[in-house]
């Protein structure tokens, strides 16, 4: 029903002047009630740490964005009714490209202290606007004690605060895996090795602040990294460091040079796997000390290094106790007959892979001392090097071997007149390479392709 002003209705209209009236006095009351968001951040702050621990922080968290960041803040040390570590930690969190921020971080910090706790977080990448920064790991750090395992992956804005925070705050720490983190250094990861000495596992790959004094520090305070674990560097520029580990790997380490090894002194009765790849300023003398020290290796890798010679090689593989099972001394230009053939002679009864592409100077001197010494060699490797019909030939022999991966790629002596021998070889193969192997013709590869359709034959 509609009430015009002009009819006597009997009704009462308030005036303009005093509607306006009361809605002034009615905000001005409403500003005379002080609000909590008026408090600074440290008031607030003393306000949120008599929060009980548990449901209530995370509805208080919810309010706004900056009551999740003073709360996440907040050290579980530091809450008025906090008995201890909530849960055992068995949570994953796992942060990709654009859900990457520290604000998610913090959410994190709060939501899974109520739930069990956190065990695993994984961060791969950034948000363009709001970057997973310090901040964020700061939260994890002094709301995640459970924490064993952390990822940073591609995290450019992460320094030596975050890390370090997380160094002081979760103890349990297992494992560490860095890889693009640029503003990281020694100075963190001392705090990680100081402050986590349940380490086992660390990963570092294209960290280019992290150097040797750190990793000495590690090798120093984390004795459980003497369990069959990788330590892995890649693309790292620095010198050896200290370390107890059974697996060690260094790759495109531009700036590791030859000098007496504490990493491997301090490891030598742990270490069965070793791996230096590329690493241009690596000679004999490196070699020469791990060769002296360790006797219990099993896998050598030395794929790349250009300055080792026979004369490195041989006293690394005198010393091993004829356990060697693989090597890799791929692209090794200067390694001969005389070393491999004393690798093939001193560990027959144990070796099953051989690598030695692009040694050219391994010729069929060593594959007749294959023939004479392997029981067990089901793969190899002579891709690029001296290795003629003649070696062939000799392998065909070698029936006690069971070979199962043969690769003669880009061998130039290698011809059609190895038809006979290779197709012998060939029935027992699972895969053979003769790519670039100018000599021989399509009429040999389809003869071997006939006889044994099921290998995997590349040409």
């Amino acid at each position: 029903m509609l009430l015009s002003r002009g009819q006597n209705w009997n009704v009462n209209f308030p005036s303009m002047e005093r509607i306006c009236a009361t809605t002034a006095s009615q905000n001005f009351e409403q500003r005379k009630y002080p609000s909590i968001e008026i408090l600074p951040d440290e008031c607030l702050f003393e306000v949120f740490k008599r929060l009980p621990s548990g449901q209530e922080r995370s509805v208080y968290a919810c309010v706004s964005k900056r009551w999740l960041m003073l709360l996440s803040n907040i050290h579980k040390d530091e809450i008025a009714e906090y008995n201890g570590i909530e849960g055992e930690g068995y949570l994953v969190r796992s942060l990709f490209g654009k859900e990457a921020t520290y604000v998610r971080l913090a959410a994190i910090a709060i939501g899974t202290a109520n739930h069990g706790g956190l065990a695993k977080l994984s961060i791969q990448g950034n948000n363009p606007c709001l970057s997973v920064t310090d901040a964020g790991l700061v939260a994890i750090a002094r709301g995640c004690p459970t924490l064993r395992d952390l990822s940073l992956w591609n995290v450019s804005f992460v320094g030596d605060k975050g890390l370090s925070e997380i160094a002081h705050g979760c103890h349990l720490l297992e494992k560490l895996d860095l890889f693009k983190c640029p503003i990281i250094t020694d100075k963190s990861l001392l705090d990680i090795a100081k402050n986590c000495p349940d380490m086992t596992s660390l990963t570092i790959d294209s960290c280019s602040n992290i150097g040797n004094e750190s990793l000495k520090a590690v090798g120093q305070y984390c004795p459980n990294l003497s369990e069959p674990e990788d330590f892995r560097i890649k693309e790292f520029s620095t010198h050896w460091g200290s370390w107890i580990s059974s697996s060690i790997l260094f790759s495109c380490c531009i700036d590791v040079e030859d000098y007496p090894l504490t990493l491997v002194a301090s490891c030598r009765n742990s270490l069965v796997s070793l791996a230096i790849h590329n690493c241009p300023r690596v000679g004999n003398t490196t070699i020469d000390v791990v060769g002296g020290l360790c006797r219990k290796l099993t896998h050598i890798d030395q794929s790349g290094l250009l300055r080792i010679t026979d004369e490195g090689l041989i006293p690394l593989v005198q010393n091993c106790a004829a356990n060697l099972v693989a090597v890799n001394l791929s692209r090794c230009v200067n390694i001969t007959d005389i070393s491999v053939s004393t690798i093939v002679k001193l560990n027959g009864g144990s070796l099953k892979s051989l690598l030695v592409d692009g040694c050219r100077h391994v010729t069929d001197a060593t594959l007749v001392e294959i023939l004479k010494s392997c029981r067990m060699l089901n793969v190899l490797d002579v891709s690029k090097s001296g290795i003629t019909d003649s070696g062939s030939k000799t392998l065909a022999n070698a029936t006690q071997l069971h070979l199962q991966i043969l690769s003669l790629s880009g061998c130039p002596f290698v011809s059609d007149n190895s038809l006979p021998f290779l197709l012998d070889l060939v029935q027992n193969l699972q895969g053979l390479n003769i790519q670039h192997c100018l000599e021989i013709s399509s009429r040999t590869v389809d003869a071997l392709v006939e006889i044994n359709p099921i290998c995997d034959i590349l040409s």
